[in-house]
């Protein structure tokens, strides 16, 4: 949260949005290698017979079973199929926009 009293408040509002822009991009860029599974995670892959995301069962050549992970942190998230992994990654492009909610309220004089 930011919060800013003071003059040229649109300007400072958006100078606060640009800086805003760059942080969540420098996070989402990350591309972190998945870091090795645990034990109770190997298992719960292996065991894994359906897309938790899709629920659909997994198939050796149409929903291929795939270790989803974070990109930012390298942590496993889950056992999904392949087709909803591409999904759920994160689309890189020179043209991305990001939603970012603002909330201002007036000063009671």
């Amino acid at each position: 949260m930011y919060c800013y009293t003071g003059e040229n408040v649109i300007n400072e509002f958006i100078a606060q949005m640009h800086r805003e822009e760059r942080r969540i991009r420098s996070i989402l860029s990350a591309n972190e290698s998945m870091i090795e599974l645990t034990t109770e995670e190997r298992a719960k892959h292996e065991y894994a017979t359906a897309c938790i995301s899709c629920h659909q069962k997994f198939a050796v050549t149409a929903r291929i079973k795939t270790l989803h992970h974070c990109n930012v942190t390298g942590k496993y998230i889950a056992t999904i199929c392949h087709l909803c992994n591409l999904q759920l990654n994160y689309q890189r492009s020179s043209t991305e926009h990001f939603f970012i909610p603002c909330f201002f309220s007036q000063q009671q004089q």
